[in-house]
């Protein structure tokens, strides 16, 4: 999304966060019982590094 020209649509994109959202939330691993919020935070870190590092 970061990508997109600065003439998109604000609320198009917000639409799009809200949807991937959802999907991350109701994805079947944390469905699993025993997830706290620390490993989501976790993952949520490691996918923040690993995007740091393609995009570099």
């Amino acid at each position: 999304m970061a990508r997109l020209p600065a003439q998109a649509s604000t609320a198009a994109l917000r639409r799009r966060l809200i949807t991937l959202s959802c999907c991350i939330a109701s994805h079947a691993f944390w469905a699993v019982p025993g997830r706290s919020p620390a490993v989501q935070v976790e993952l949520r870190r490691r996918a923040r590094a690993r995007a740091w590092v393609t995009e570099a």
